[in-house]
């Protein structure tokens, strides 16, 4: 067996023995894609397609898919949607830690050219995160990488109990990672307890686009050891104290859709990186992931529309 060959196996048997843990949300999305943004009181037609939503959910959902060890800690809902969800989860090999209660909240996204507007009723459903309680007793079960979504951390549910756990995990020895929501979540919260929940925690690597990194006012060497930065069809930017490299976005030429593209990259960039590859290379491999991910799931609604 070469050494390449030695290097792989060894690298598969890292990841087979290797525990993710996800927490955050588990949601219904509706995706709107519209040929014109519509006036208002009329009507407009459009492909509407339904799939799992919550950007934890669908990060567990390609960890699994990559072959990952993956838990899931999330409220579900008591629904026929939920248990939907549950078995999709399921067939992906995604384990979940959830309490059942209420109904499932759903997330519609309107999608007109590059631009997504979002509707939602998460926020005003009390139960879209899970409670602490659940969040704390499955943090007393060890993992290798622990991975925050941005919607629990930074949103409206206070998260003060939980973080000298996530602590105690980290400097027991477990990667921690952070994704930052999206640019409306650091608002409602505030730019600066947000920065204060991250130095606290200082996470590894967190990932954000750049509107989400700008709505922080902070530079990243502050909070976390590493940021990745993504920004549309430019350049992935990965900087750490030392330096800062840019990863180019080969162009797609295949029809392809967006949501949920930072959310399979981050899951490929945290699989490839624990595997013990390079940055640069994760970060490569993980844009190739997402790509294949989009044009996957473009040329799905296209075969529905048949």
């Amino acid at each position: 067996m070469s050494i390449q060959q030695q290097c792989s196996s060894m690298n598969e048997q890292i990841r087979a023995s290797s525990r993710f843990v996800v927490i955050g949300s588990l949601l219904r999305d509706l995706l709107v894609y519209l040929d014109t943004w519509p006036s208002r009181g009329s009507q407009s037609d459009a492909y509407i397609y339904q799939m799992m939503g919550g950007s934890a959910a669908l990060l567990a959902g390609n960890l699994a898919k990559l072959g990952a060890d993956t838990t899931l800690v999330c409220n579900l809902g008591l629904d026929a949607i939920g248990d939907t969800l549950l078995a999709e989860l399921t067939s992906l090999g995604v384990q979940t830690v959830a309490e059942r209660i209420g109904i499932t909240p759903t997330v519609i996204c309107l999608v007109e050219g590059g631009d997504r507007t979002f509707v939602s009723d998460a926020r005003k459903v009390s139960h879209a995160v899970p409670p602490e309680s659940l969040v704390t007793s499955t943090l007393n079960a060890p993992c290798d990488w622990l991975h925050l979504s941005g919607y629990w951390l930074l949103g409206s549910v206070d998260v003060s109990a939980t973080l000298p756990a996530v602590r105690t995990m980290k400097n027991s020895g477990t990667y921690l990672s952070v994704d930052l929501g999206n640019s409306s979540t650091i608002p409602r919260r505030g730019a600066a307890r947000c920065v204060e929940i991250l130095r606290a925690l200082r996470p590894h690597v967190i990932f954000g686009n750049i509107r989400e990194w700008q709505s922080l006012q902070v530079d990243p060497s502050v909070i976390t050891d590493t940021a990745i930065i993504t920004n549309d069809d430019q350049p992935v930017r990965l900087r750490t104290r030392m330096e800062t490299l840019s990863v180019a976005v080969p162009q797609i030429l295949e029809e392809f859709d967006p949501v949920g593209a930072g959310d399979s990259l981050a899951a490929a960039y945290m699989y490839y990186f624990h595997s013990g590859i390079n940055p640069e290379l994760a970060l490569q491999k993980a844009i190739s992931f997402s790509q294949h991910r989009m044009k996957d799931r473009a040329k799905c609604h296209i075969e529905q529309n048949m």
